[in-house]
């Protein structure tokens, strides 16, 4: 589908975008620390408390949010690794990073959101905030801190029911790969997304998605803007399981369209997407088949 989508360009993706994308300047740190959170994230899914306290540094330390305790050290941390999993046999943790930025070619800081779901409890959500440093050509953690997050706009806002997108998604196949990364805007209004289309190695697109309720006319909109010149937005409506979302758009080169993208959720760690009805000025466009979009890190 990947191919698919980048010829269509905001036509096909208009309301269905993802992962932040790397500081240029630092591109190659930034992929090598991306798989360093990725090593954590299956490190703490499979409970080996031993290999999570191998990719922090020596000296690493952690902060404990609740009781303001701070663990220095990686046999310290392995042991608290330890009895958390013994405390939570069942938790599966999914990260979603905003942003990492460099103080010095040396040290890095992450910020992100962090998610605890099981069967047995609710889902937990907290904001953190990672030090990475490099030594001997290797990006280790040397600070953690967790941090209350913000809850969303509130119980009464219809944007609470799009709560499931929140985190890191990924469709893929042969040809290469759609990356997307949603996550809540400050004081939680609006749920911002950022999506990079990769083929063959090489990103060929990227853009912006900003969703949010819109008090006049009672419905969630979404606005949209893409790395080569096209905009959009969409008009949200719940049937069911199902988020259906009328789109218009303008490409780069002044054509405009419309579709229908269907999001069918099915579980929380992935669902299916389709968009159906396309047309390009004013002329029918194939649909773009239903796809298994499959939630990071899981």
């Amino acid at each position: 589908m990947t191919k698919q989508l980048l010829k269509c360009t905001t036509a096909t993706i208009l309301l269905w975008v993802g992962i932040a994308s790397g500081q240029e300047q630092h591109g190659t740190d930034v992929e090598a620390i991306q798989a360093k959170i990725q090593a954590f994230v299956v490190a703490f899914n499979q409970r080996n408390h031993a290999e999570l306290s191998e990719l922090w540094s020596e000296t690493g330390v952690y902060i404990n949010r609740e009781t303001g305790e701070r663990l220095q050290g990686r046999h310290a941390i392995a042991e608290m690794y330890r009895k958390s999993f013994d405390a939570m046999p069942n938790h599966r943790l999914t990260i979603s990073v905003d942003t990492i930025r460099f103080v010095t070619d040396q040290v890095a800081i992450e910020d992100g959101h962090a998610f605890l779901t099981s069967e047995e409890s609710d889902p937990a959500r907290l904001a953190y905030t990672a030090i990475h440093v490099k030594k001997d050509d290797q990006w280790l953690l040397d600070s953690f801190q967790e941090i209350d997050a913000p809850e969303p706009a509130g119980v009464d806002s219809p944007l609470n029911q799009l709560e499931w997108l929140i985190g890191n998604w990924t469709d893929r196949d042969r040809q290469g790969a759609i990356r997307y990364q949603y996550n809540w805007a400050k004081n939680s209004r609006f749920i911002t997304c950022s999506f990079e289309v990769s083929l063959n190695h090489q990103v060929e697109l990227e853009g912006t998605q900003i969703i949010g309720w819109d008090p006049v006319t009672e419905q969630i909109r979404s606005w949209i803007f893409d790395s080569q010149g096209g905009f959009g937005e969409g008009k949200w409506r719940q049937v069911g399981n199902q988020w259906i979302v009328d789109v218009s758009f303008t490409s780069a080169d002044g054509s405009q369209g419309t579709a229908v993208n269907v999001y069918t959720n099915v579980d929380g760690r992935s669902f299916y997407w389709k968009s159906v009805e396309r047309k390009l000025d004013g002329q029918d466009q194939a649909d773009v088949d239903e796809v298994v979009v499959v939630r990071d890190n899981e």
